[in-house]
């Protein structure tokens, strides 16, 4: 960051009476059903691209099949960005993605993945296979985690509000 742009703290005091409600950011990253990932190509440049989502331990897990660009950026760089609109409000989020390797915790996504998008996957290998993913390309998909480090919060106008998750 330069020494003019606010660190991740000041966006998201919560002193600040304009910070939104964090269950409210909570819950429209859960309920969206379609989010929009940025990652950073080797050459420096961006990629953005739609991918399915869902919301579990506090994060937004995504699946992006290992044959995408966005898959292999993120295994290269964690550093992403995730947008979405939910009930009005234009969600940003930049965070880290880690792959998800817990076979548990995979199982357990599977299953919130499967009565989100209507798409049953099986866990195997650390991977998510089976049908496709809206989204995310062929299997097998890796699943990331993408832990939230500056959330804002546009809803609906070009001021922005930031919040803590």
């Amino acid at each position: 960051m330069t020494g003019n742009e606010p660190s991740p703290a000041e966006w998201c005091d919560d002193g600040d009476p304009s910070i939104a409600a964090h269950d409210q950011a909570r819950r429209h990253m859960k309920d969206s059903t379609t989010y929009w990932l940025t990652s950073c190509r080797p050459d420096g440049g961006r990629d953005v691209v739609p991918v399915p989502g869902v919301w579990l331990d506090g994060a937004l897990h995504v699946g992006a099949s290992r044959a995408t660009r966005n898959g292999a950026d993120l295994r290269r760089d964690a550093r992403c960005v995730i947008s979405t609109d939910a009930e009005g409000s234009d969600l940003v989020v930049e965070g880290e993605a880690a792959i998800v390797l817990d076979e548990g915790k995979l199982e357990r996504l599977a299953k919130v993945y499967a009565a989100k998008y209507g798409c049953p996957v099986t866990v195997l290998g650390g991977a998510f296979v089976g049908e496709r993913l809206p989204g995310a390309g062929s299997p097998p998909y890796d699943v990331f985690e993408v832990t939230p480090a500056v959330p804002l919060d546009f809803s609906g106008s070009f001021s922005v509000t930031p919040w803590r998750f």
